[in-house]
């Protein structure tokens, strides 16, 4: 009895609070467009809806506005406000019949916003939008709004313009969508999805203010795109001005002539688990365009802003699986593709902005398989790439290939680590300064010509750890020069005195000397303690004066021309009083 007085005790307590209705009811108003007025005149019947919409809906009472289904004819073009859900069924159909406009646009020409304080809280799903190659104009269009959704729908048959386009939105979930069909009769890139930066209105017109917001917090996932030019992307970007927290992760691309994901000025973004069928080009990100540099990095409009790229990405390019075909003939084609860039003196007072390099930094391209069917098409290409990680990439060319699997030009201070590369001309290629970058653990094999090839202008670090076979002109090309593997054993051993210590150890053929490792931990931590030149130099004492334990390692290495080609490493010795005054001595 008593439990009972107790829960309806607290019972009543809880009725007694006001809660906000909508906390447990759906407040949205329901306009139901009938079969006989879409049939009567489907673009007059759903504009009303949307006009209504504006001028009623709020966040606690949106208008949801159904569409049912059937295929209809669309004769002018539809607007869409905040707090609006345009609902369609599964099998609607809408088919424009107009020229010369979008087939439905965020907000009215003549208004003006600023950054993403236009339009909000839009929801469109469902139902297929058939643009019938009719016009130039993009199916949807969007800008400075936030909190738009786009679910479970298709777009479809474009003609030389985007399926969709957004700029300067925030918040915008493109998710379980088809792009399909696109026809090309004149020139342009035509991605299906274009995400732009707000700047001028040879870009994004009719949608004032020009405040150069970018874009951030958008997501394209799940979704299809086939049959078409370009798939989803940014070409253009303003310096000072990057497009952050950008997810296109999850999609299939299938017939997409051209390239599948460009990303232009991205930051903290992901391009992941993508599968890409047939493309010239799988993945392009840049920091500085590989080509048409005042057609694609423009000048801030504001007088403050910044005037020097910030190159420190912080992007994960990672789990695509990508198929390349060289269709439209580009030089570029390739499975993924990283580009930073210079700007010299002369240069820079063209465009106004700091000359210098301009490297992509801090981004990491791991765990891609990359599949070139096309004797033209590389498995990555970077340039002016620097501190970035290339891990864990599958590469292999079904053809006779004349390309690399992966070509890198002034890139600096990469770590290629545990690729798998097979089939291409070279499975490296380095140049024009490419310094600093190093290689282990990667798998090479079957290459027409060098695993790594190094050229006379660059220089890298290659460790013992890389599987070399059959590449038919050798392991590694430095300068024009083959050298082979440094792989015989090295057998340390320690002699532990009173007061020194002293590591031996036997000479390796054709090398140039030997590094002495130390660390705490047997199995990392390791750091240089001498580099001994020489090859016959085979001795290091030093004195002990500490307790702490330490631990040994010699590594032989070649010294090619600048390049360094490291031996396999000893075994490990330990001693337990570590040194504190060095003292080297040369037998």
């Amino acid at each position: 009895m008593k439990k009972f007085v107790s829960v309806l005790i607290a019972v009543i307590i809880l009725t007694s609070f006001a809660f906000p209705k909508s906390a447990f009811a759906d407040e949205a108003t329901v306009i139901n467009i009938t079969e006989e007025q879409m049939i009567s005149n489907a673009g007059k019947y759903m504009e009303e809806a949307l006009t209504n919409a504006k001028k009623y809906a709020t966040k606690s009472k949106p208008y949801r506005i159904n569409i049912p289904s059937g295929t209809y004819n669309l004769k002018s073009a539809l607007h869409i406000f905040s707090n609006t859900t345009l609902h369609l069924e599964e099998d609607t159909v809408l088919v424009k019949k107009f020229e010369n406009s979008n087939m439905i646009k965020l907000g009215l020409k003549e208004e003006v916003n600023t950054a993403y304080s236009g339009y909000y809280n839009i929801v469109i799903e469902g139902g297929t939008w058939d643009c019938n190659y009719t016009g130039t104009s993009c199916i949807m269009r969007f800008a400075h709004c936030n909190n738009i959704t786009l679910r479970n729908t298709t777009l479809k048959n474009q003609k030389d313009a985007h399926h969709m386009e957004l700029a300067g939105a925030s918040n915008f979930y493109i998710y379980n969508c088809s792009f399909i069909g696109y026809k090309k009769t004149s020139g342009g890139d035509g991605e299906a999805i274009q995400i732009d930066p707000i700047h001028n209105t040879t870009h994004f017109p009719a949608y004032e203010k020009y405040d150069d917001t970018p874009c951030k917090n958008v997501s394209v996932t799940n979704c299809l795109f086939k049959d078409i030019f370009a798939g989803v992307g940014t070409r253009s970007g303003v310096i000072g001005s990057y497009f952050t927290n950008i997810n296109i992760s999850n999609n299939t691309f299938e017939n997409v002539r051209d390239k599948a994901i460009c990303a232009f000025n991205y930051r903290n973004s992901k391009i992941k688990n993508n599968t890409i069928t047939g493309s010239t080009l799988g993945i392009i990100f840049e920091y500085y365009p590989a080509s048409n540099l005042l057609g694609k990095l423009y000048m801030p409009n504001s007088s403050k802003a910044s005037k020097k790229i910030i190159t420190n990405t912080n992007c994960v390019i990672s789990g695509n699986k990508i198929t390349v075909k060289n269709i439209t003939g580009r030089n570029n084609s390739c499975g993924i593709a990283v580009y930073g860039g210079t700007i010299s003196k002369d240069y820079s007072k063209k465009v106004n902005l700091m000359q210098g390099n301009y490297f992509v930094e801090n981004l990491n391209v791991n765990y891609n398989n990359i599949v070139s069917n096309d004797k033209s098409s590389k498995g990555m290409i970077l340039t002016f790439v620097n501190k970035s990680y290339i891990n864990n990439n599958t590469m292999n060319s079904t053809v006779t290939s004349s390309s690399n699997g992966i070509a890198m030009s002034s890139a600096k201070k990469n770590y290629v680590n545990s690729n798998k590369i097979t089939n291409f001309f070279n499975g490296v290629s380095t140049s024009a300064k490419s310094n600093g970058n190093a290689f282990s653990k990667n798998t090479i094999h079957n290459n027409r010509s060098y695993a790594i090839s190094v050229a006379k202008d660059s220089a890298a670090s290659i460790y013992f750890g890389n599987s070399i076979k059959n590449n038919k002109k050798g392991k590694y090309e430095v300068n024009s020069k083959a050298y082979p593997l440094y792989g015989s054993n090295v057998n340390l051993k320690v002699k532990k005195e009173k007061k020194k210590v002293t590591l031996k150890w036997n000479k390796v053929k054709g090398v140039s000397g030997y590094i002495v490792y130390a660390s705490t931990k047997p199995n990392s931590g390791y750091k240089k303690l001498k580099n001994i030149k020489g090859k016959k130099n085979v001795k290091f004492s030093f004195n002990n004066k500490k307790k702490k334990k330490y631990y040994y390692k010699v590594i032989p290495y070649k010294n090619a021309n600048g390049s360094y080609i490291y031996g396999k490493e000893s075994n490990i010795v330990n001693n337990f009083k570590a040194p504190k005054f060095l003292v080297l001595y040369l037998f």
